[in-house]
């Protein structure tokens, strides 16, 4: 019994043997069709302008920016009467800290910066790729600016919220005594724009939020996370040399400059009082929602990575691509015959001198 079941592992043995061998043939299209499939989908030389630049979201945002700039007049069922008038007595500043074209000329200023910045300092791709994945990266922020601007436009005129210094463009000071209607509202003795009661939510605010938040995404992955070369790390993030990975534990804080923008800007329309806090800080979360957003469709739009990265391959496929029958994996197979023979040699042995003692 012991005879026969070593000769039925080893015919068990050269079976699997012949059934691997008889497959080269299969072995190498699984091999290659985990290639196929792990390759990268976007190659450098299939990019088009016209194609994979977000052109189409971006006018979309545009679009909906200028439909949000038809000015329409603001809600006016909030009132500002004889028990809440205090709140809107701040005196009306002429000369604003930051003026609406200064930070405008920023944000616009800023999309041509990224666009160099991915030119300049992404080196491991073509010319054309970088210039596709800058042109995203600037439109992307862009993109979510406009669509910060007409919901905060929209916002705006649907709350109708009175600005802090509401008493003075309606009475021409802040400090003016006021004369109420029957129904407790004040009455204005100049004329008093939309503009006045479009204070919820602080569009400075929500804007710049919007930038900073995408910008200061940007910096950070792109200096310590992108994989792809830059002139201070390679794409598998190995630092060139110590002093940089030194600089770096520090100079990730210099990408956080966008929001101390956004947040100065923020500051500066309370002390104009321009708005009160809750809706500066109302408008910095409505901008850190776009800017994170947009932000990370960017994410899936990084042709640069994609290019840099070398086709991997399933590790179903580094098993299939074993050769079987090679000098090297044929002698673990003669090494587990000879397994066998003495694992069997031992009770066949013992057999026979029990046989022999028997006779």
């Amino acid at each position: 019994m012991a005879r026969q079941s070593v000769t039925s592992q080893l015919s068990q043995l050269e079976e699997e043997t012949q059934a691997v061998g008889s497959k080269p043939q299969m072995t190498a299209q699984l091999v290659q069709g985990s290639v196929q499939r792990c390759a990268p989908s976007l190659p450098a030389s299939g990019l088009k302008y016209w194609r994979d630049i977000s052109w189409p979201s971006f006018f979309t945002a545009l679009a909906l920016l200028v439909i949000s700039r038809i000015k329409a007049h603001a809600n006016t069922d909030w009132t500002v009467n004889e028990f809440n008038h205090v709140l809107y007595r701040y005196p009306m500043v002429e000369k604003e800290i930051v003026p609406t074209w200064a930070f405008l000329l920023w944000i616009f200023a800023m999309a041509f910066v990224v666009l160099g910045l991915e030119i300049w300092l992404v080196r491991s791709v073509t010319l054309k790729t970088r210039v596709i994945m800058g042109f995203n990266v600037g439109l992307g922020m862009l993109e979510g600016f406009f669509y910060t601007v007409a919901f905060t436009e929209f916002t705006k005129i649907w709350i109708g919220e009175p600005r802090p210094d509401f008493v003075a463009r309606c009475l021409g000071s802040h400090d003016a005594v006021a004369s109420f209607d029957a129904d407790g509202v004040i009455v204005c003795t100049q004329q008093v724009g939309s503009n006045a009661r479009e204070s919820f939510p602080s569009g400075h605010s929500s804007t710049t939020f919007s930038c900073g938040v995408f910008l200061t995404a940007y910096f950070i992955w792109t200096a310590y996370f992108r994989r792809v070369n830059l002139p201070w790390r390679d794409a598998a993030r190995r630092w060139y040399s110590r002093f940089g990975l030194m600089v770096a534990d520090i100079g990730y804080l210099a990408c956080f400059w966008p929001i101390v923008f956004a947040a100065f800007v923020a500051a500066s329309r309370v002390s104009d009082h321009r708005h009160s806090p809750a809706d500066v800080v109302s408008g910095a979360l409505l901008g850190t929602l776009f800017g994170a957003i947009l932000f990370a469709r960017l994410l899936s739009r990084d042709y640069a990575a994609a290019a840099t990265a070398q086709p991997s391959v399933h590790p179903a496929a580094h098993t299939a691509a074993t050769p079987l029958l090679s000098s090297s994996s044929s002698a673990p197979n003669a090494n587990a015959s000879a397994d066998v023979f003495a694992q069997s040699a031992g009770p066949l042995e013992d057999q026979d001198d029990t046989d022999n003692d028997d006779n």
